[in-house]
């Protein structure tokens, strides 16, 4: 299309466009993260594991960048 507008409407689709919303097992632009809970830490080490569950499952659903080796 050379100017104008383009209009989609919810229910259109378009043909080898990826749709829908991600899931766990299904990719959208990536797929949606695990659930992590809200985190009732008292402690800083235990929000520490908190945060590090959270970052671990952006990393699965590939959202971040994975450690690079020996990085830890």
């Amino acid at each position: 299309m050379i100017g104008g507008t383009l209009e989609v409407l919810d229910t259109a689709t378009v043909t080898g466009l990826q749709s829908g919303y991600a899931t766990e097992q299904t990719a959208g632009s990536v797929y949606q993260a695990t659930n992590q809970a809200a985190s009732a830490a008292t402690t800083i080490s235990d929000l520490t594991s908190d945060f590090n569950a959270l970052m671990q499952k952006l990393k699965d659903a590939g959202i971040m960048a994975a450690d690079q080796p020996g990085s830890m």
